[in-house]
C-alpha cells in the first residue's frame, strides 16, 4: 500500500498549500482567499494523516476506509472544479491541472483495492 501512503502524503502537501500558502494557491485557482480555504486545508490534513495511518496497517478494512475518505474528498473536489469550469468559465491553470489528481487518484485507489483483493477480503 505504498501508493496509498504516497498519495496521502500528497494530500497533506495539498493541505500545506491551502493553509500556509493560501494566497498563492487561491490565485492559481482564480479564487479569493478566505477562511474556508484554510478549513479545507485542515480537513485535508486530517484525511491525509488518517490515510497514512491506514496504509501502515495490515488490514484491508483500514485501507478501504483510508481510500474512501481521500478518494471521495478528491472526487467531490473534481466535481466542484468541473462545475466552476462549466458554469463560471474558470479556466485558471491550477483548476485544470488539479483535475488530473482529483480524478486520477480515486480511480487509482479503486483499481488498487480491487487488484489486491482488499475489497473482498474486508
Amino acid at each position: 500500500m505504498g501508493v496509498v501512503l504516497r498519495r496521502r502524503a500528497g494530500i497533506v502537501g495539498g493541505a500545506v498549500a491551502q493553509t500556509l500558502f493560501a494566497r498563492a494557491t487561491a490565485k492559481g485557482f482564480g479564487w479569493q482567499t478566505n477562511g474556508f480555504q484554510r478549513e479545507v486545508g485542515f480537513a485535508s490534513t486530517a484525511i491525509g494523516l488518517g490515510g497514512i495511518y491506514a496504509s501502515t496497517q495490515d488490514a484491508p478494512a483500514a485501507w478501504i476506509v483510508g481510500a474512501q475518505a481521500g478518494g471521495l474528498f478528491l472526487l467531490l473536489a473534481a466535481v466542484n472544479h468541473i462545475v466552476e469550469i462549466v458554469r463560471d468559465h474558470n479556466y485558471a491553470p491550477a483548476i485544470t491541472v488539479i483535475l488530473v489528481s482529483d480524478l486520477g487518484v480515486p480511480i487509482s485507489l479503486l483499481v488498487l483495492l480491487i487488484s489486491t483483493g482488499s475489497l473482498t477480503a474486508a
